[in-house]
């Protein structure tokens, strides 16, 4: 009997999940028993912001606990016989923290664990770094932390996703932001200050229709997508851009198959059509980013609500909202062939029945569609699990 374990502490509860096959056939799924159990958090009662994260030694729970301006980043890995004593990563008082953009700790092939939080690098509300630190001793002592960014700006630098490098060290993507603009041009608009400047498609990629920008010259002005990688000695091998227009604070997610490393995200085309777009690591390149599925979801500001994803060797399987006839959905694809792995359309197989399910319990505030996450998980070759926070609509 397969079996999905959930947990519940202070931290957070976990809300609705639902699970659909990914069996090619029209055929109905065998019967799945699922049983859901109880387990205590190792996190103290001042904690928030929770975070899992994936290896085959196991799963890792990190969080943030609070004591007036100090805020640090702990973490436990979950083993037969129970969480691992807390551990501290990294702490501060020049964090940027929010409930949608937490931290994250991973533990890479190598055993090496790998801490990433947000820190603010300047005096602007839009002004923060991805700040990174690894322990090669579990977790007891920890490097000086570094950032990716080569260019030292005061920029805006969003929800990163971490991830194994097949054959390397650590990979990461993140979304950037142009360098600040001053407080006045800033309030005009209700998303990343200049967000709505042209831009240039990123180096080797074509011009796609309703994805590239406005056509003007300057690379600047739109937030972007970008990537960055390390060797096992903690030398940066890379910086370079996927996506040069993309949703300014929907989060990212990125997932190794056995094919490469897959991202996804919200893209932002011209017209403001927010869908979700995928991009495959391959030879050192990224490729073209292509529409997961062509929602077409019009929408003038970010929705604050970006992707998750779920590996189990080649098979992906990808949840995302999106809003329909002023309705929201929860939507759960999956690559049914190596099609999706290479970022064809015709590679992704919708399954409507989820969808459907699953926008039922899903509606929300047609006003205020913002600000949730669509956490999931492969649980064998022939199912996976999502789950998220449903809100009442107001009278």
């Amino acid at each position: 009997m397969k079996r999905w374990i959930l947990g519940t502490s202070g931290i957070g509860p976990l809300a609705w999940i639902v699970s659909a096959s990914i069996g090619l056939t029209a055929q109905q799924p065998t019967a799945w028993p699922l049983s859901i159990v109880r387990i205590p958090s190792p996190a103290e009662s001042n904690s928030g912001e929770p975070q899992l994260t994936v290896s085959d030694r196991g799963v890792l729970l990190s969080w943030l606990e609070h004591s007036g301006s100090e805020t640090t980043l702990r973490f436990a890995e979950r083993t037969p016989t129970g969480w691992t004593e807390p551990r501290t990563a990294s702490s501060g008082d020049d964090w940027s923290v929010n409930p949608i953009d937490v931290p994250s700790v991973l533990r890479l092939a190598d055993r090496t664990l790998v801490a990433e939080w947000l820190q603010k690098s300047g005096p602007g509300m839009h002004a923060n770094e991805v700040r990174l630190s690894y322990s090669s001793d579990e977790g007891r002592t920890w490097a000086p932390s570094f950032t990716p960014h080569r260019e030292r700006t005061h920029t805006d630098r969003l929800f990163p996703s971490l991830f194994q490098v097949p054959g390397s060290g650590l990979g990461l993507i993140w979304l950037e932001g142009p360098a600040m603009m001053s407080q006045t041009d800033a309030s005009e608009h209700n998303h990343p200050a200049g967000a709505d400047r042209p831009h240039q498609p990123p180096s080797g990629h074509p011009v796609h229709d309703g994805h590239v920008g406005l056509g003007a010259a300057s690379g600047s002005g739109a937030m972007t997508l970008r990537f960055a990688s390390f060797d096992p000695a903690w030398n940066q091998i890379a910086e370079m851009p996927i996506d040069d227009r993309v949703c300014e604070c929907c989060s990212t997610a990125a997932v190794v198959t056995s094919e490469g490393v897959l991202a996804a995200y919200r893209n932002r085309s011209d017209d403001e059509i927010r869908d979700i777009y995928v991009s495959r690591f391959t030879q050192g390149q990224w490729t073209e980013p292509a529409v997961v599925h062509p929602d077409n979801w019009r929408i003038p500001a970010c929705p604050i609500n970006g992707p998750a994803m779920s590996v189990r060797g080649r098979d992906v399987a990808i949840a995302w909202y999106t809003m329909k006839e002023e309705q929201g959905h929860a939507y759960l694809a999956f690559s049914v062939t190596r099609a999706a792995l290479s970022t064809r359309r015709s590679g992704w197989m919708m399954r409507h029945r989820s969808a459907v399910l699953m926008s039922r319990c899903c509606r929300t505030n047609r006003r205020s569609p913002r600000g949730s996450r669509l956490p999931m998980a492969a649980l064998s070759s022939a199912h996976a699990a999502s789950r998220w926070t449903a809100r009442p609509q107001p009278p």
